[in-house]
């Protein structure tokens, strides 16, 4: 892999529109803000993670970092009435949105009202697969204008413009929708980096959207289980599109995040209590996917164990977590 660093005292500004936190899968709050600061990252949008309903985590982001992250809550509960009364303990709680993906948006009513109502933010993955959600989504936009829409991990490879109008396509030119790029790896490419078979995606985005609302996210910490790297998803934009100018650069990579997420102020913060079903339907021992696709699946009080060492031994020094797991068993075999 080959990039050319985006080093930030030339200027920029970062501010990463999708980070995940809550443990035991996503990390603490405080890993988070020591990733941010080893990587030259100013803000985030601390999102829990999907099945990961760490009230706490959502409670410590908003309260004791108000100047740096803007909290997510996520869609729980194994009926509609406790996805419903979760959604809204989150917003209670003083997060600036929920995230769902395209099913939940369109199977929950009652949290799309209570968070339009609310003036708050949605972000739905993968709205434009489906020309009924992205009506549904316009409909919601049209209600409540107050309220904002953001799709994060807004990438496809191998994207053919022909095909798609309607619904999709006003949803992108729609002045409260908001693209989150994510993913910048092989997830979703079959390319190696940059991944050119996103190109023709990007030039689609760009001439229903143009740049001013297109936000970089890193996705952190999955990115590390796809063994990729903060400086190599930062310097992505530009080695795909060497035409960009400072000024998109610079507005991709923090400057509209800033503007929309962080210029206003946050919604006021309560305590709250988590209700007793959660830690019920909580799946605390997950296992975690490493090097996806194809990869393995590490049980979880073992992945937590890693990755607590590789956040406090290397990370910032841009080894990617595969050579530092590579690292660690040849260490071990050498003791032996």
């Amino acid at each position: 892999m080959t990039f050319s660093p985006i080093t930030f005292n030339a200027g920029y500004m970062c501010v990463d529109a999708y980070a995940h936190v809550g443990i035991p899968r996503f990390g603490s709050v405080g890993q988070l803000i020591g990733n941010m600061d080893r990587h030259g990252i100013r803000k985030s949008a601390s999102v829990l993670g999907p099945l990961v309903p760490d009230l706490g985590a959502l409670y410590e982001s908003v309260s004791r970092y108000p100047d740096r992250l803007r909290g997510f809550g996520i869609v729980f509960g194994a009926t509609a009435g406790q996805r419903a009364e979760l959604a809204c303990i989150q917003l209670e709680a003083g997060a600036l949105g929920i995230r769902m993906g395209a099913g939940e948006a369109a199977g929950n009513p009652e949290i799309l009202r209570a968070i339009g109502e609310r003036g708050r933010w949605l972000y739905v993955f993968d709205p434009y697969s489906d020309e009924r959600v992205a009506g549904l989504l316009l409909e919601w936009l049209e209600r409540y204008p107050g309220a904002r829409l953001a799709a994060p991990h807004f990438l496809k490879a191998g994207f053919i413009a022909d095909a798609i109008g309607g619904n999709r396509a006003e949803l992108l030119r729609h002045p409260h929708f908001y693209a989150i790029l994510s993913r910048h790896g092989e997830m979703e490419s079959r390319k190696p980096y940059p991944h050119d078979d996103f190109r023709p995606w990007i030039e689609h985005l760009i001439d229903h959207m143009g740049w001013e609302r297109i936000f970089w996210g890193s996705e952190y910490p999955v990115l590390y289980w796809r063994n990729e790297t903060i400086a190599s998803a930062i310097s992505w934009i530009r080695a795909l599109v060497p035409e960009i100018t400072d000024d998109q650069l610079q507005g991709f990579l923090g400057g509209n995040a800033q503007r929309v997420l962080f210029d206003t102020p946050p919604p006021p913060v309560q305590q709250v209590k988590t209700p007793e079903w959660v830690s019920a339907q909580f799946e605390f021992d997950r296992e975690v996917p490493f090097f996806h696709p194809g990869g393995i699946s590490v049980p979880s009080a073992l992945y937590r164990r890693l990755f607590d060492r590789y956040m406090e031994d290397v990370n910032g020094s841009g080894t990617a977590f595969g050579d530092y797991l590579l690292q660690l068993l040849k260490e071990r075999l050498d003791m032996d």
